[in-house]
């Protein structure tokens, strides 16, 4: 279903096992998912969001997050159920620890590569609108689990979001 402008994004994408029920749908702007597809392709969004706190806020922001620790094991925790009610049933994709990690770990992006860091940093801007002074970890993060992963329903998730958000936002001040 497309509406002017806008296109259906799948937050766990069919071809991984996603459901083509409403509660895996949001409309997005058509150029924003050509952009969020450019970065993270069809990975599920539990390895996305695993792979943004673990690797892109450390290495734009410089600071240190333990997904391990209090408040974003218990969010990711919340987050991976979300997810599954998005799976289709028949599908067997798998959400346990073990998986996550290691398909983390198989995500391969240039950090190295300055051409490769200028083009996510700007991509991630005009995806997320975060333009000169919104270019902040705990917006990053805040943006990416509201606009790309959640429908306007699961307003518990959001909520949880904001608050490990205003955490991220303690560790830069």
């Amino acid at each position: 279903m497309k509406k002017k402008g806008t296109s259906t994004h799948h937050i766990v994408p069919v071809s991984i096992g996603g459901s083509d029920e409403d509660n895996n749908k949001k409309e997005v702007p058509i150029l924003s998912h050509s952009l969020y597809h450019q970065i993270f392709n069809n990975w599920h969004p539990s390895y996305i969001l695993r792979y943004v706190l673990e690797t892109l806020i450390p290495f734009f922001f410089k600071i240190s997050i333990d997904i391990e620790e209090e408040p974003f094991k218990e969010f990711l925790d919340r987050f991976d159920k979300t997810m599954l009610l998005k799976v289709d049933g028949k599908s067997s994709l798998s959400l346990s620890k073990k998986e996550i990690q290691e398909s983390v770990k198989q995500i391969n992006i240039n950090l190295e590569n300055p051409v490769v860091v200028g083009k996510i940093k700007e991509i991630l801007k005009e995806l997320l609108g975060l333009w000169n002074e919104g270019w902040k970890p705990h917006l990053l993060f805040f943006r990416l689990v509201k606009d790309w992963f959640t429908t306007d329903s699961e307003t518990e998730l959001i909520d949880r979001a904001q608050k490990v958000s205003n955490f991220i936002k303690t560790l830069i001040l």
